[in-house]
């Protein structure tokens, strides 16, 4: 589903990202070692934020990484 996150996600990565910065920032370097760089609140919450750029493929060039 390409689209907003929906209500539950919504607040399920915020209480998530809130959690994280009361513990301090330390948490939030998972984002370092993940692939795409998600922070455990992203990969909990399954948001997943894709530039617009990236969605838009110019003849001949695939500017989106695939694994």
């Amino acid at each position: 589903d390409m689209g907003p996150p929906d209500l539950v996600q919504a607040i399920v990565f915020t209480g998530g990202l809130w959690l994280t910065l009361s513990v301090g920032v330390w948490p939030l370097a998972i984002a370092l070692f993940t692939d795409r760089r998600r922070a455990l609140h992203d990969i909990v919450s399954g948001l997943v934020v894709i530039r617009r750029q990236a969605l838009t493929l110019h003849p001949g060039l695939a500017n989106m990484r695939t694994r």
